[in-house]
């Protein structure tokens, strides 16, 4: 019977160690996250757990349990070294926060023709830091509201992209459609291509970036416009019209209640991101540079005419229609808006 019972007990061993494998799989080929940690803990708990109930089914036998440790040894131990290098990046990511700092922050406003005001704002930003570091700096993305609590692992996700506005999905408290300052990631018009750096080899990086209102989604060129389709103002398609004809989709939900600002604070969401999860958070420092040097500062009237100069109304006024269909210009997420021959 206790034979019996110790060959199921290996084979239930074999598997569990198998699982623990394979749990790992998705990780080593997409890259592990802090919301990983609680599966990884409780991976490795499990195993040790089931080591230690071979060991009594054994019969407390040293030599006997040994042949079932061996068996769990590879994915405890590779658990293990995923955990200690997702804490790793955690605490370096909470020392760069610390130890990169913004040293000079200077802008300079955007004019294009046909514009009545500013339609953007060209920053330089100056950072010192410590040598040889190799996380790459996310663009900034500004708003003129207070800031709010970002969890570190939340960071990256919450960053708007393509997304129009301030992304609050992974927040407690939302905060609703906040306008914002963003680099524009599809574009044709500045060097910084995708916007993403990477910190110098020294101790200074100057970066440059031109930041257009959140809505803009792509920019072929100074002609050429297209907003995020959800944005507010743009019209939605009549039943049967197709979004390729440059109107949001039937059925689609519309952003119909922008929140240009709360008060007069202007606040940064501004990050460094490394392997294995690693996340510097750079916003309050960026923050701080913003509300003592930025012209935008207590300057709301300024910051929502900015805003609405890149809503359809405010491209008709200088000058854009709706661009003619063609291939690559509407999508179901986007839309064009064209002066000229676009």
């Amino acid at each position: 019977m206790k034979r019996a019972a110790r060959i199921l007990a290996f084979i239930v061993l074999c598997l569990a160690a198998g699982i623990g494998l394979l749990l790992l799989f998705p990780g080593a080929k997409e890259g592990y996250g802090w919301s990983d940690l609680p599966l990884l803990l409780g991976n490795a708990g499990a195993l040790f757990a089931l080591g230690a109930l071979w060991w009594l089914i054994v019969g407390r036998s040293a030599g006997r349990a040994a042949i079932g440790w061996v068996i769990l040894a590879i994915p405890i131990a590779l658990t293990l070294a995923v955990i200690v290098l997702l804490l790793a990046a955690r605490f370096e990511g909470m020392r760069l926060a610390k130890d990169v700092r913004v040293e000079a922050y200077a802008e300079a406003p955007i004019h294009w023709p046909g514009f009545d005001g500013p339609v953007g704002m060209a920053v330089t930003i100056t950072l010192r830091h410590p040598k040889g570091l190799s996380a790459l700096i996310r663009p900034p993305e500004i708003r003129m509201a207070p800031a709010v609590d970002i969890p570190a692992d939340r960071l990256n996700a919450t960053l708007a992209n393509g997304a129009g506005y301030f992304k609050d999905y992974y927040l407690k408290d939302k905060t609703g459609p906040i306008a914002l300052l963003k680099s524009v990631l599809f574009q044709e018009l500045y060097p910084e291509r995708f916007a993403t750096h990477r910190f110098e080899a020294g101790e200074v990086t100057r970066l440059r970036y031109h930041l257009h209102p959140g809505t803009v989604d792509l920019l072929k060129s100074r002609d050429r416009i297209c907003l995020m389709s959800r944005s507010a103002g743009v019209p939605r398609c009549a039943p049967g019209v197709d979004s390729a004809t440059g109107c949001l989709r039937a059925g689609w939900p519309q952003i119909t209640n922008p929140i240009y600002s709360f008060g007069g604070d202007l606040t940064a969401l501004w990050l460094a991101a490394g392997g294995n999860d690693m996340v510097a958070d750079f916003g309050p420092q960026l923050t701080e540079a913003l509300r003592r040097n930025s012209a935008l500062q207590d300057n709301p009237d300024t910051w929502q005419a900015m805003q609405q100069r890149f809503e359809p109304d405010g491209l008709m006024r200088a000058g854009y229609q709706v661009c003619p269909p063609a291939p690559n210009t509407h999508t179901a997420s986007r839309v064009c808006y064209c002066r000229g021959d676009g």
